[in-house]
């Protein structure tokens, strides 16, 4: 890949809370973490991962009915060549010669990819505070 791009495409782990949405109804589906059901943010609508938990707790990760429980998402997220850009509702894709855009929110770094290929769920992590 390296040879072909002329850089190292960039691959995280990172987090992905689902809000409302049950981790496990994602994972059942057929295209998995899908922009179809992003609602939109800070970059546009995009899929929205965190380099930390605390970005996406307690704020995005989902509340398992009638208990403490709370869940996220562990993701690995082939991010490419990340450009970084300000805040816009009107982003669409990446600029040309990018994969993935990245900023800060909440003083966190976070990273946003625009397709549905470049996520793939390692883990649900089930947890409460």
């Amino acid at each position: 890949m390296h040879k072909k791009l002329g850089y190292e495409p960039l691959e995280m782990t990172l987090w992905h809370g689902t809000s409302h949405t049950c981790p496990y109804r994602i994972l059942k589906s057929d295209d998995g973490l899908d922009i179809c059901y992003s609602s939109g943010g800070l970059w546009g609508r995009a899929l929205y991962f965190a380099e930390q938990a605390s970005y996406s707790v307690p704020n995005f990760s989902y509340k398992v009915p009638a208990t403490q429980l709370q869940q996220v998402f562990l993701v690995d997220v082939l991010l490419g060549n990340s450009v970084t850009l300000p805040m816009s509702c009107h982003i669409v894709k990446p600029p040309l010669h990018f994969d993935s855009v990245n900023g800060t929110a909440l003083n966190q770094p976070v990273y946003m990819v625009y397709s549905n290929s470049k996520a793939f769920v390692k883990y649900i992590i089930t947890f409460s505070i």
